[in-house]
């Protein structure tokens, strides 16, 4: 008995020593000609680990297993972003760089003050309107290049360096490199595409406190504690519910093939001489075109608990992937939504639901299939559109990628 009982203690130990192992990403920075480049920063996206090269152009970065964007940037050449994966063993990446030719007209925007109306309005947009983006502060807006097409009604801006984001509510300094920033004020969508790292602000002991308070009400409820306890299978177990929305043929929308046949009947036959067709309201052409605009679909919520091992499924490379068709319904019943937000969402599914005083989001794939890892982030984060409570949190309520809960 004694015998089984130290071969069990061992075994756990084991586990427990692999589940923590971690490996090395290691190379050199150099440009076209092989010149190695000191001084280069190389950091992992998203996270707080971050450090520079050595005299000779080496680096070396040690990571758990995972899939990580591995960024390296260096004044006076463009910035450079690849995807890595961490499995068993160490991995070895070399970049050569190319250096930067500057756009004369950029050159002279980024070097005049920063439209204020502009810097203001990406401030909303990119950081967010949440209680904590109203503790954070840009610190170096001059670097931001805006381009505005009066046409499209778009607001287009990235970087020429890393944006500075002073966050006084989370505790962090994010360095962001916006490569491309998007707002189209018809749709009234936004997307946004970069790499970023995180360092920790000093602070006294209360501060510090509150930062890692602040940090943890973040965390719960949110996409990575989400998809964590997914990786896990215990989303019921921590709050959540995951319902589904299926898009089923509108009721009240006759078949298209009949709309348009409809219309063309009776557009010739109301077609005069001149080629110009007489309109009349109330007319069965102006019925029929109204038929034209009914959506074809309908949206219907199914309430109830999907099951998560019909959405999940091994990816390798201790991945784990998502892949289902219409939308996501995800509701966090630990907690109740901030009274600065807004509902975004459908009323008549919120009613079907009937989850008062609780969080909802959506989810709708942008690809065939998402893949994350055990700490819930997502390999490719434009693989998911969050709408919702999660699409009104923004850049002022992300943590590090490698950030941890403890419970206070």
């Amino acid at each position: 008995m004694r015998s089984t009982f130290f071969l069990f203690i061992a075994i756990i130990c084991f586990l427990n020593a692999r589940a923590q192992q971690s490996f090395t990403i290691s190379g050199t920075v150099e440009d076209l000609k092989g010149r190695k480049l000191p001084g280069a920063g190389v950091y992992i996206s998203g996270s707080r680990f971050a450090t520079s090269t050595n005299n000779n152009g080496s680096y070396s970065l040690t990571l758990t297993p995972g899939s990580y964007e591995l960024g390296v940037k260096m004044i006076g050449f463009e910035t450079k972003v690849v995807k890595i994966v961490i499995s068993s063993q160490s991995e070895k990446m070399d970049f050569k760089l190319v250096e930067q030719i500057t756009n004369l007209a950029e050159v002279t925007i980024s070097n005049r003050p920063a439209n204020s109306k502009y810097v203001s309005q990406f401030t909303e947009l990119f950081i967010g309107t949440t209680p904590n983006a109203q503790l954070c502060h840009i610190s170096n807006p001059e670097v931001l290049v805006f381009d505005y097409d009066r046409v499209r009604s778009k607001l287009s801006a990235h970087t020429t360096d890393f944006l500075v984001i002073e966050n006084k509510a989370l505790g962090y300094r994010i360095k962001y490199i916006v490569e491309t920033f998007v707002y189209d004020e018809e749709k009234k969508s936004i997307s946004y595409k970069g790499s970023s790292y995180f360092e920790e602000l000093e602070g006294t002991v209360i501060e510090q406190k509150k930062w890692n308070l602040n940090r943890l009400m973040t965390y719960y409820g949110s996409p990575r504690h989400f998809f964590t306890n997914l990786y896990r299978g215990e989303v019921e177990k921590d709050g959540f519910f995951i319902a589904k929305i299926t898009n089923k043929p509108n009721a009240d929308r006759p078949p298209d093939s009949l709309i348009k046949s409809n219309i063309k009947r009776l557009m010739l036959s109301k077609q005069t001489e001149s080629g110009l067709v007489d309109f009349s309201k109330g007319d069965s052409l102006s019925y029929w075109m109204k038929q034209k605009e009914k959506p074809l679909f309908s949206a219907e919520l199914v309430a109830k608990q999907i099951l998560t091992d019909t959405l999940v499924h091994d990816a390798g490379n201790q991945l784990k992937k998502i892949s289902f068709k219409d939308q996501l319904y995800v509701v966090y019943k630990k907690d109740r939504e901030d009274p600065l937000y807004k509902n975004s969402l459908n009323p008549f599914l919120i009613k079907v639901l009937n989850m008062p005083k609780t969080q909802m989001s959506m989810i709708m794939m942008l690809e065939d299939e998402a893949t994350f890892s055990s700490n819930g982030n997502l390999a490719n984060p434009q693989s998911m559109f969050f709408s919702g409570y999660w699409g009104w949190k923004n850049v002022a309520d992300s943590l590090p990628s490698d950030y941890i809960p403890v419970a206070m």
